[in-house]
């Protein structure tokens, strides 16, 4: 509920659309994965797929402007290149 009324997740459809990634409870949430039980360990998992999968377009435009930046760091840079340190 913070994160809605915080406006970092913002109800859609059947769902929600991450608004910004920096939510409340998102570091309780992967401890949630690291020490649950197989059994029940899927919750929190699918919780965090829709959080990293369902974003904004805004969220959405700045994943491909920092993909292009690193694309373009990477031409710029052919010692680190040669050396493995970049990878997509």
């Amino acid at each position: 509920m913070v994160n809605i009324n915080e406006r970092r997740l913002v109800a859609w459809r059947r769902g929600f659309v991450t608004e910004n990634v920096d939510l409340v409870g998102l570091e309780y949430l992967w401890k949630s994965v690291l020490v649950s039980p197989e059994a029940i360990v899927h919750k929190p998992i699918e919780l965090l797929k829709d959080v990293y999968t369902n974003l904004s377009t805004k969220l959405q435009s700045n994943q491909v402007r920092a993909c292009d930046h690193k694309k373009s760091t990477k031409q710029q840079d052919p010692v680190a290149l040669s050396k493995g340190v970049f990878r997509l």
